[in-house]
This record gives C-alpha cells, sequence and structure tokens, in this order.
C-alpha cells in the first residue's frame, strides 16, 4: 500500500487543536481533497502542536467515517507527530470511539 503524506498547515500560536467544527473544517480545506482511497494516508500535525482533543479528531475524521466506514479507517488514514505523545493520545481516543 503506497503511503501518502498530508501535512497540516495551522496557525503556529494554536499549540492545542480542539473542537469537532474545527477538526471538520481542516479535513474539508486541508486534507479531503487530498486523500488517497486505497492508499495510506498520512496526518501530519507540525511539531509545535501539543495536544490534539477528542473532539478535534471526531470532526476531523466524520466525513471519512461516514463514506468509508469506521473499519477502513485505521488502514487508510494514520497520524503523525514529532511529538509522540500527541500521537499516543489520537490513537487511546480513536480506539475508545471506534
Amino acid at each position: 500500500m503506497e503511503q501518502v503524506k498530508i501535512e497540516l498547515k495551522l496557525d503556529r500560536t494554536l499549540t492545542t487543536l480542539a473542537g469537532n467544527p474545527y477538526g471538520h473544517k481542516i479535513y474539508q480545506e486541508q486534507a479531503r481533497d487530498k486523500m488517497m482511497a486505497e492508499n495510506e494516508n498520512i496526518i501530519v500535525f507540525p511539531s509545535y502542536v501539543e495536544f490534539v482533543a477528542p473532539s478535534f479528531i471526531q470532526g476531523f475524521i466524520a466525513e471519512f467515517v461516514e463514506l468509508k466506514g469506521k473499519d477502513s479507517l485505521l488502514l487508510h488514514m494514520s497520524f503523525y507527530s514529532e511529538n509522540t505523545e500527541v500521537v499516543e493520545k489520537i490513537y487511546k481516543h480513536l480506539m475508545m470511539a471506534l
């Protein structure tokens, strides 16, 4: 499976990402058109992001899950940050939600 990196461009003053509507907005503006259905899409958070709230992730993945289903989410979307704690918490919340 080919990998596609999607690097999120966010306001440098935002060290915390929160809010379902904001997550949905970022997905629509920066990821949706770059997603490759049969590939692994790696969502890359900037290194200055220190925390990603579950509400942001829920908004970010909502459209993808609606179209492709929960089962294909972890096959076709993964998350990366230089801050490994951010990624660990994202996956922890995803496992609870799925």
